[in-house]
């Protein structure tokens, strides 16, 4: 039976909080000076998950408020502080009509139901509000082909789900879509084998889709011995975003 996506993260959000990267700093910039972003302006993050991205705006001086559907993801957040957090999802945020100076949405927008929350982002949103979304997506490097082989030997529904370039792709192309803006830049996650295990795990599809979980584990014990150096291996990531309006 197919876990519905509010409820895919429930079982990791422990190590969700712990091993998931952070977005660079420059993404953070872009965003933040071409939507015209000052201290105070008013910020959801939306399916804001254990609040990464919410307290690095937070941390920028805006007011933000996090919106995801899953309790368990939401302690996670609420245990680290830096922000105030709700529950509601990208269909129904709970939050008031034009209150928003800007709809973020890190790593989860792939999960949504596009019209639906285009016209919750829409009500939302002041008149001259924007919507943002971003991913941390692996690199084409030999660390990350070899995982991704991995996965889909492994688990079950690895290419059932869109991923960010392909979001972005259909969020150009919506008719309400207008004043976009595409921006990309890389940054990396060194890990040690604790952390490297623990960012394999927080993955939906590795927590509800492994069809022999011994042999994924063995699998991914072997990719850390055969590239790692000192202990350690890094993750690179093309992150990516784009910055849109509404109509």
């Amino acid at each position: 039976m197919k876990v519905p996506p509010e409820d895919r993260f429930s079982e990791v959000a422990g190590d969700y909080a712990r091993f998931r990267p952070s977005y660079p700093k420059m993404l953070l910039d872009w965003i933040a000076l071409t939507a015209g972003l000052k201290r105070g302006s008013f910020v959801a993050d939306v399916g804001c998950g254990t609040g990464i991205a919410t307290r690095l705006w937070a941390e920028r001086g805006f007011s933000v408020v996090g919106v995801d559907p899953n309790e368990r993801m939401l302690a996670a957040a609420r245990g680290q502080g830096g922000a105030e957090y709700r529950r509601g999802d990208a269909c129904a945020t709970g939050l008031p009509d034009a209150s928003q100076d800007m709809v973020s949405v890190a790593q989860a927008f792939h999960w949504f139901e596009l019209d639906k929350a285009v016209a919750e982002f829409a009500r939302v949103l002041k008149p001259e509000g924007r919507c943002c979304a971003f991913w941390n997506l692996r690199a084409r490097e030999p660390l990350q082909l070899a995982y991704e082989r991995v996965l889909g030997a492994h688990c079950t529904d690895w290419e059932e789900h869109p991923r960010g370039r392909q979001t972005i792709s259909a969020i150009l192309a919506h008719a309400r879509t207008f004043a976009a803006s595409e921006a990309q830049f890389t940054s990396s996650q060194p890990m040690d084998r604790e952390a490297f295990f623990g960012r394999v795990r927080s993955a939906s599809y590795v927590a509800h889709g492994l069809k022999e979980p011994d042999a994924f584990w063995d699998a991914v014990d072997k990719l850390f011995d055969e590239f790692e150096k000192d202990g350690m291996i890094q993750f690179v990531y093309d992150s990516v975003a784009v910055l849109w309006k509404i109509r």
